[in-house]
């Protein structure tokens, strides 16, 4: 039987640290990986918006770094 897999809801997560949620294309994200994060960032004020992509482990690490209350966030997201 195959074992269930943790999803992290990148959107919150994000929005703890202070990064715009509505950059990101995707909601959910498996957190054993190999997995990446996708968001929109746009390039100036009236540049074209680029697909940059994000290792969901520099996310989660940005998280872990800003977040004062971790075990928390641990078990809500973990």
């Amino acid at each position: 039987m195959e074992a269930m897999r943790t999803w992290i809801n990148v959107k919150e997560a994000a929005a703890m640290v202070g990064i715009s949620e509505k950059r990101f294309r995707s909601e959910w994200v498996p957190e054993d990986g190999p997995a990446q994060v996708t968001f929109r960032c746009t390039n100036g004020h009236s540049g074209p918006s680029r697909r940059i992509e994000v290792l969901l482990e520099d996310l989660l690490m940005v998280i872990e770094e800003r977040t004062t209350r971790r075990g928390e966030w641990a078990r809500r997201f973990l």
